[in-house]
């Protein structure tokens, strides 16, 4: 994978950052990472300009929809969320502000998170 794609996570879980982070770098993507909201995420998209944003906030609490709005705002590169198991609500949320993929179900593998990562970066 070339390193110039550049992936900006977005999570309040530092162990999630921690283990997403290091895997990607492993994979030779540009990762940044930040526990930011509102108008310092909008900051940290502008000057990251990331090819993908993970997104690995709860939506149920309409902060991570109004996050995801903000984002397409910006951006429109592809956009990765991520759901807990149950949360079926989000993906109708998800999809109808033009997410890019269907929510990914925690827990997921690794793998299944790479599969999905290079699948979005593959079309853009």
């Amino acid at each position: 994978m070339s390193t110039e794609k550049r992936i900006l996570v977005v999570s309040q879980d530092n162990h999630f950052i921690n283990i997403v982070g290091k895997n990607l770098i492993r994979q030779s993507y540009q990762v940044k990472s930040t526990k930011a909201q509102d108008e310092e995420l909008m900051r940290v998209l502008n000057e990251t300009e990331p090819n993908l944003t993970i997104l690995d906030t709860p939506l149920v609490s309409m902060n991570g929809i109004r996050q995801l709005i903000g984002i397409r705002g910006i951006l429109n590169t592809p956009i990765m969320m991520l759901s807990t198991e149950g949360a079926k609500a989000d993906t109708v949320r998800t999809l109808s502000v033009s997410s890019c993929s269907q929510p990914l179900i925690k827990p997921i593998t690794f793998e299944q998170l790479i599969s999905q990562i290079n699948n979005l970066l593959s079309k853009n």
